[in-house]
């Protein structure tokens, strides 16, 4: 996960799959600016950790997602994840 001081859950969690997720909204150091939003698996434990982001290129300045698991994701919480992410990244 980003630092933890740049990071704010958005609850309540989430539930897909018999599975629970946190999503964290990334911000900037004493910003409100959103930069990213981090999907992390919690559980059942053991949980799998971040395993989804939405965050901007450097260069582009295009958001981008990546996925961190080999472990397949429900199509509803990554259809959840990407239009509630949608509403405050910047579209380019």
């Amino acid at each position: 996960m980003s630092d933890p001081a740049l990071s704010q859950a958005v609850t309540p969690r989430w539930e897909y799959g018999g599975r629970y997720y946190v999503v964290w909204r990334v911000t900037d150091s004493g910003e409100q600016d959103t930069l990213g939003w981090e999907l992390e698996d919690v559980g059942p434990s053991p949980g799998r950790g971040i395993v989804l982001e939405a965050f901007g290129q450097d260069a582009s300045g295009e958001f981008v997602f990546t996925a961190f698991t080999d472990q397949p994701l429900p199509f509803a919480l990554v259809h959840r994840f990407v239009v509630e992410a949608a509403r405050e990244i910047p579209a380019q």
